[in-house]
């Protein structure tokens, strides 16, 4: 589980990245999305830091029995350790892997916020924002209408550096 959340956390935390390259620097927003980045990667890390915790909470009991396997002991075997049926030093290193995953679940969740928060604000200067399932027809025309502001300005853009050549 955790694994898979660090995979998630840093993808979308490299998208957010991405996202705010793409704006102007000094933007507020462009400064909003890189802590939205810095969120998710803080999140991944503790990911990360929770799922070999995990692993570490299985074996670090084993290497410590082999241990106290090994040393000389004055009668008797060795010290039974176990707490609800699992090695004390074991469930210490869940109990602590499962409290960074929470925080690592905290972070990952602001940043997702502040996310979709930016995306939500900017998408609603865009006409018909709210609708969710638009029509083919509605977005074609509202793609033609682009395509077409764009030619536009292309073609004013070639005319200008045309003239530009003749008179040189």
């Amino acid at each position: 589980m955790a694994s898979a959340a660090f995979a998630v956390a840093l993808s979308l935390a490299s998208v957010t990245f991405s996202y705010a390259r793409t704006l102007k620097d000094g933007s507020a927003v462009r400064d909003e999305l890189i802590f939205a980045g810095e969120r998710l990667v803080s999140g991944a890390v503790m990911f990360l830091v929770a799922s070999i915790l995990k692993y570490a909470s299985n074996d670090i009991p084993r290497y410590v029995n082999t241990l106290l396997d090994a040393l000389p002991r004055p009668e008797g075997g060795r010290p039974d350790a176990t707490l609800f049926g699992q090695n004390g030093l074991g469930l210490i290193i869940a109990v602590v892997a499962f409290f960074l995953f929470l925080l690592g679940l905290i972070y990952a969740q602001m940043g997702i916020t502040i996310l979709v928060a930016t995306a939500s604000h900017r998408a609603k200067r865009r006409p018909d924002h709210e609708e969710y399932f638009a029509s083919a027809k509605t977005v074609q025309e509202r793609v033609a209408g682009l395509d077409q502001a764009d030619t536009g300005v292309a073609a004013s853009d070639n005319r200008v550096s045309v003239t530009h050549t003749r008179k040189v």
